[in-house]
């Protein structure tokens, strides 16, 4: 990127330009009378106010909380407090870089005023002011300025490496609490190598998966910036050969987003080839079968508008970054909302087959893994949640559900382990309190494991499984499982881990299948298996395919991902020491600029 990295090594005249500041080089090169004097009073400004915080300490810089307080603290108490972003009076080039990659935010579906942007550059402006009259004031601006700057990089950079809402209860995360790296690290390491744009830059996942969806979003962002779309009334379908106000509408609306050129052709309110031709199109792109017909699922998916489908790509963008950024040089992506997996080795895709997902009760989490062992004719466990809610309803409807399905309650485990006659319980007293025994299923055609499990450790006991309903893999919609997925081609996939075994093939699976005994074989195949929920995917051909967003989160992701920073309020009443007592807001509005403008 030679341009980007032209900007980047000019002075740093250039950036300050571009947001306002002309005046800042000619500010840099007054001093105050002394450098020493100056810089005590930033080391003293920055010690009283992280020092003599409370714990958490909550420091803040007027309206503007400093959100990973704790780090700052410990940042700044690890170099004694001496100022990171300026020198002798002067701002380095740092915070030219730091601006430069906080700009480009949105590329990443994320938001520049979430890092201090405008509070910066106001303090910018104060800088340069007062470097132009009494340099001698300089040390609260700089000292607000530090805390500002070295705030924005630790909990830029954590939301661009490990994204900005947590994945299990998508609430957005502020306190920079980093797992997959060092962020003071990479703080310190920034600063002293000169490469803070440049090291930040590198944090989001690099795969072609997470590029091509950011392209993916600058020409969304391109269409919701314009007139939307037309709407297309709903109700009747249409189809070939209809005419009319409502098909010229249709042909417009997919015309506007790129499905085909011929549209413009006359009559414009024909339902013709080329239209029956775009609206396939738009139905493999969206998910939907493609009859050619716009039906009730068709006229809903062109009903989504630009800034929708906008924000939903940024809903995606931030799901790959709660995956490890390198995906490995051969893994498995499951594809919860697309219904898929595939599997890639060393660049190239090796096998695709139809999954079964979690029901909307039971969704699949988002999550990776590595594959470590393939288990033939396992056994399985009823999941107590699973017993409790569905199982024991079988059971007392059906009396001889438990033999029919070769299963068995059992309480205790290995030399203590004994059968429970059903009849002897009072299922309708069951409860998790008192609940004392568990359900297990016999190997064989009837277990809903099928008859090979492949295991992969992951805190929410998720795997993927076969299964005795290979009729749901006929189905457009295919959540029926518990969490866990259920892949179309268990022996294929089984034989792709097992290449590096040896004396392993089709004829030794389905023998040891036939004996229906459980055995465990381990994979010493490295694969690394990346479970996602892909609302949005890009294609190599730069369109994207929405997908329908069965568990109804994105919604929920997108508010978090649009959530403000936490501010201060300040209450009028002062408190006994003279000081406005500070009252953290969790969702205020910046007054200066809102979500909805970015």
């Amino acid at each position: 990127m030679p341009t980007v990295q032209k900007k980047i090594a000019a002075p740093v005249l250039v950036i300050i330009s571009a947001i306002g500041l002309l005046s800042f080089a000619a500010a840099c090169k007054k001093r105050p009378p002394s450098h020493e004097i100056l810089s005590a009073q930033i080391q003293e400004n920055l010690r009283s106010r992280l020092d003599k915080a409370e714990i958490p300490p909550e420091v803040c810089v007027g309206d503007d909380l400093i959100q990973a307080s704790t780090l700052v603290r410990e940042f700044y108490q690890g170099r004694q407090y001496q100022p990171a972003w300026s020198r002798q009076g002067s701002l380095l080039a740092h915070v030219e870089s730091l601006l430069f990659a906080i700009r480009a935010a949105e590329q990443e579906g994320l938001f520049p005023w979430d890092y201090h942007l405008h509070s910066i550059l106001a303090k910018g402006k104060e800088f340069v002011r007062i470097s132009a009259g009494d340099p001698r004031q300089l040390a609260p601006v700089l000292s607000d300025l530090e805390l500002l700057l070295t705030d924005a990089f630790l909990v830029y950079a954590t939301h661009l490496a490990q994204g900005k809402v947590n994945r299990d209860t998508f609430e957005a995360e502020w306190d920079a609490d980093c797992r997959s790296m060092d962020v003071l690290d990479l703080l310190q390491t920034s600063l002293a190598s000169g490469r803070v744009w440049e090291n930040l830059r590198n944090l989001p996942p690099q795969h072609a998966y997470y590029a091509d969806l950011k392209k993916a979003l600058m020409s969304y962002r391109k269409l919701a910036s314009k007139n939307d779309w037309p709407r297309v009334p709903g109700d009747p379908p249409l189809q070939k050969g209809d005419r009319g106000n409502r098909v010229e509408a249709l042909r417009s609306r997919l015309l506007r987003e790129g499905f085909d050129g011929r549209l413009q052709s006359k009559p414009k309110d024909l339902f013709d080839e080329n239209t029956e031709r775009a609206v396939c199109r738009f139905q493999d792109k969206h998910g939907l079968p493609q009859t050619g017909v716009v039906d009730e699922a068709t006229f809903k998916a062109l009903a989504v508008s630009a800034a929708e489908r906008m924000r939903q790509i940024e809903v995606n963008l931030e799901r790959w970054r709660w995956l490890p950024h390198d995906l490995g040089p051969t893994y498995a992506v499951v594809d919860a909302a697309g219904f898929e997996m595939f599997v890639v080795d060393r660049g190239q895709e090796v096998m695709a087959m139809k999954i079964v997902a979690g029901m909307n009760a039971w969704p699949t989490p988002v999550f990776s893994s590595r594959m470590t062992d393939i288990v033939i004719n396992p056994y399985w466990y009823a999941p107590t949640q699973v017993l409790l809610k569905e199982l024991i309803n079988y059971i007392k409807a059906d009396p001889n559900y438990l033999t029919s399905n070769k299963m068995k309650l059992l309480h205790g485990w290995g030399k203590e382990e004994t059968e429970v006659d059903v009849k002897t319980l009072d299922l309708d007293a069951v409860n998790a309190k008192n609940l004392d025994f568990y359900l297990r299923q016999d190997p064989g055609p009837l277990n809903v494991l099928g008859r090979i499990k492949f295991s992969m450790p992951n805190t929410y006991d998720v795997y993927l499984h076969d299964t005795p309903y290979q009729s749901d893999f006929g189905q457009f919609t295919r959540t029926f499982s518990h969490g866990c997925i259920r892949i179309a081609k268990p022996v294929d996939f089984a034989l792709f881990l097992l290449q590096e075994t040896e004396r392993w093939d089709e004829e030794k699976i389905a023998a040891c299948i036939d004996q229906e005994v459980e055995q465990t074989i381990p994979v010493k195949r490295r694969l690394n298996v990346h479970v996602f929920y892909g609302t949005a995917w890009p294609l190599e051909d730069g369109s994207v395919q929405f997908r329908q967003d069965i568990y109804e989160q994105d919604n929920r992701v997108a508010e978090a991902l649009h959530q403000n920073p936490p501010k201060v309020h300040k209450i009028a009443a002062p408190s006994l020491n003279g000081k406005q007592p500070i009252k953290k807001e969790a969702n205020a509005q910046s007054d200066e600029k809102k979500r909805d403008d970015r």
